[in-house]
């Protein structure tokens, strides 16, 4: 039978953890609000505000084109600017609000765990500062969404699972933010996955239930990439994925960092790695392990029920661990890689959790001191490394250094690095025209040619057409970084007076 004084135990934590986690919250805020405007609009974020531009069959037709992701970033942007414009601060609201609600959906993920609030909240402070998160929380793309949609749909697939009575109830909410997941984001998908994944592994009684709620969202996103197949006709699906660098254990490594950060220091990679090990293979142990009797005391029976440190931990496997260890298989034995840390923010608050997961020990000194040394880490080399990345480029300032005070044509090779400077030529009213090589070529014209250090050949073209190519200046700020090499065309031998 469960005490008065039991009962009583969580509503006495909730009533300084609470406050705790609002003051969180808005430190997260503080840490990103002010910096929206900090950097400018690059490719991937303009072609977002591109599209939120067009209708709706303008919008999806150029999104099946592009086969990058689904349309429900761009849908969502297409509201968002509705409601605000497009001013570059209004623009990054939307990516800062999402990366700040991340903060107190980690914590009440854990607590659908079953984690006790000192963990909830130190899983909370490690999500805040990871350098994937800041950066992604800056960013006008689906990635902080995603990484709030995978907090908020993995708790109700919990609570779906502790409430058997109220599957009608629960299994709305849970449909429609899966559904949002996969309309987001391909990766999406490996959310629903690992929430499947982990009823087949807990309980699977619940299982069924769960597949039956998953099924919009799997009708949906085979829907989307059957459209793409189609579109794509006999074209190469995927062929603007080639950036992607193939999967090796120094990659996967290297995901640590992104989560926990290095304080820009080689043994600081070495210790986000050790930790995020470590946190995986004591959940593994506990996964393996035979279930323990009951919940803690601390724990109100809602949010522990079905979810001890057996069930627990096999969650947390399913969520955080599992998706990356098929996306790593996949990158390693199919076509094309799929490797990229930000498409791998679906994890993160499970990762997080885990981490915390490492403070739990029994003595109340040490179990201080070990959350005291990994929150304070997570804050100092997050928050350093998220500071120290390379920033996006003014492109407000490279168009307008472009055109001077007189009209100037700049030449490009690919649509990555002529997007932005058409964009904010447009948007800052500079004579700049930007053409593509085959039309400089054609035209005999161009002031500049601006493309990436490894297309460099492409300027074969304009040479042929008779341009003298100058030495390169490279723009190493820029993403992806290009070099800038001025072009002067001399008249044709045979050209008449």
């Amino acid at each position: 039978m469960t005490t008065s004084t039991e009962r009583d135990g969580p509503r006495r934590d909730a009533t300084w953890a609470l406050p705790l986690l609002a003051l969180l919250t808005v430190l997260a805020a503080l840490q990103r609000f002010p910096a929206r405007t900090h950097e400018g609009l690059w490719f991937d974020e303009v072609f977002t505000v591109v599209l939120a531009v067009q209708d709706h069959p303008a919008l999806i037709d150029r999104a099946l084109a592009d086969q990058t992701n689904p349309p429900g970033f761009y849908l969502l942007a297409w509201v968002w600017t509705r409601l605000g414009g497009f001013d570059l601060e209004w623009l990054r609201t939307l990516p800062a609000l999402a990366g700040t609600l991340v903060v107190p959906a980690v914590a009440m993920l854990a607590r659908q765990l079953g984690v006790h609030w000192r963990g909830a909240l130190l899983a909370a402070v490690i999500a805040n500062a990871s350098p994937l998160l800041l950066a992604m929380s800056l960013e006008l793309r689906a990635y902080a969404p995603l990484a709030l949609l995978a907090a908020v749909s993995s708790a109700l697939a919990l609570r779906q699972a502790a409430r058997p009575r109220e599957s009608l109830r629960t299994a709305a909410p849970l449909a429609l933010t899966q559904l949002a997941l996969v309309s987001l984001h391909y990766f999406g998908a490996l959310v629903v996955v690992g929430q499947c994944a982990a009823l087949w592994w807990t309980d699977r009684r619940r299982l069924f239930r769960a597949v039956l709620t998953a099924l919009p969202a799997a009708l949906i996103a085979v829907a989307w990439v059957a459209l793409v197949l189609s579109r794509a006709g006999d074209a190469v699906v995927g062929g603007n994925a080639t950036w992607i660098e193939p999967a090796d254990f120094a990659r996967l490594r290297g995901f640590a960092p992104s989560v926990l950060g290095t304080l820009g220091l080689p043994a600081g990679s070495i210790l986000s790695t050790t930790l995020l090990a470590a946190a995986i293979v004591l959940a593994a142990w506990q996964a393996l392990t035979a279930a323990s009797v009951g919940a803690p005391a601390d724990e109100s029976p809602s949010t522990a029920a079905g979810t001890d440190a057996h069930a627990r931990a096999r969650w947390l496997l399913a969520l955080g661990v599992l998706p990356l260890g098929l996306v790593f298989v996949a990158s390693s034995l199919g076509p094309r890689s799929l490797w990229v840390p930000r498409y791998l923010i679906v994890v993160l608050p499970a990762l997080c959790i885990l981490l915390a997961a490492l403070t739990d020990m029994p003595a109340r000194l040490a179990r201080a001191a070990a959350t005291t040394a990994l929150a304070a880490w997570a804050l100092l080399g997050g928050t350093h490394d998220a500071a120290a990345r390379a920033l996006k480029p003014d492109w407000t300032r490279i168009v307008r250094s472009l055109a001077g005070e007189a009209p100037a044509t700049v030449c490009t090779n690919e649509s990555y690095v002529a997007l932005p400077l058409r964009y904010h030529a447009v948007r800052e009213a500079v004579p700049l025209t930007v053409l593509d090589f085959r039309d400089c070529a054609a035209q005999r014209r161009g002031d500049r040619a601006i493309l990436r250090a490894e297309t460099v050949a492409s300027l074969q073209g304009l040479i042929q057409a008779g341009a003298v190519v100058g030495a390169g200046r490279s723009l190493t700020e820029a993403r992806p970084a290009v070099d800038i090499r001025r072009l002067r065309w001399p008249p044709r031998p045979d050209a008449r007076d």
